[in-house]
């Protein structure tokens, strides 16, 4: 399916330092300290409606996106009920232009909901300790927003190998690496789209309040026909629109914390009743 989300990708800074002080000790104490990290993130993601899509080593891909049930039922051709047959059939069928289109109409709330797990990531969950190394584990985070397709295609003639694979692309997914290479590590680096929707979102949420600290390292990306721009044009309104921002902080009030909690999980539920069990086992096995 195809839809409109934000975007949060999360990657963990200090692995190669902590990797060489833990080599003594063997791999299981490597993956015993990633995976202590990474659980604190799932926790505070999860209970910010965050949807985690995909690993990647050491670093997490989540997506707040939301449809109603009636959409899903409609575009995807799929329920609960579905059987791996017919469940085969249609993820052969997906990407082509059959595929669904989901319009997020709750793109505002979920904004909000992966803006304020951002912070609270670098708040609460910035800084890992790893018991008998100097070292720290770190977080680099990257937001933004836009298109996200999500495709599953089948190997049904695999014997001995996965015969699900899940596909993640689209311009948010294209634009979200860049983004967290901007981002040092505790820094948030969100896209110029992102900023906007959440000055947006300021409709529905009067008291929200954002604060910003420029990027020191970003440099436009000047298209072919730009490139004969002088210097002083790089300053314009244009390439000011495109530049991304650092989030350092993000105030609400009780009011918008309660609406955000209760469409958090409202959210969660729908993803709840929306899990196949078959594609779930076809996952595992």
């Amino acid at each position: 399916f195809t839809t409109q989300a934000a975007v949060m990708f999360v990657d963990i800074s200090g692995y190669s330092k902590i990797a060489s002080a833990l080599a003594d000790r063997g791999a299981h104490a490597l993956s015993t300290a990633v995976n202590s990290y990474l659980s604190r993130i799932l926790r505070i993601v999860r209970h910010h409606g965050g949807d985690v899509v995909k690993f990647a080593g050491d670093a997490v891909l989540c997506l707040w996106h939301s449809s109603t049930m009636e959409e899903e039922e409609k575009n995807d051709g799929l329920s609960s009920s579905t059987t791996p047959g017919e469940m085969t059939s249609a993820f052969n069928t997906m990407g082509t232009s059959s595929s669904s289109s989901h319009i997020n109409t709750h793109m505002k709330e979920n904004v909000v909901a992966a803006a304020l797990c951002a912070v609270q990531l670098q708040t609460e969950a910035g800084v890992h300790d790893v018991e008998g190394v100097e070292s720290k584990f770190r977080i680099h985070i990257g937001l933004c927003e836009g298109t996200v397709e999500s495709e599953i295609f089948s190997c049904p003639t695999t014997k001995h190998m996965q015969r699900l694979y899940h596909l993640v692309g689209g311009e948010a997914i294209e634009e979200i690496g860049d983004l967290v290479d901007l981002a040092k590590a505790t820094q948030t680096c969100v896209s110029a789209g992102f900023v906007r929707k959440l000055e947006e979102a300021k409709s529905s949420f009067p008291n929200l309040e954002a604060t910003y600290d420029s990027v020191p390292d970003w440099v436009p990306d000047i298209s072919d026909e730009d490139s004969n721009l002088e210097e002083e044009d790089l300053e314009d309104e244009d390439c000011v629109s495109r530049e991304p921002k650092l989030l350092t902080h993000l105030k609400i009030d009780d009011d918008t914390k309660e609406r955000i909690e209760i469409f958090v999980e409202d959210t969660i539920i729908e993803r709840l009743e929306k899990r196949n069990a078959s594609m779930e086992e076809e996952f595992i096995h």
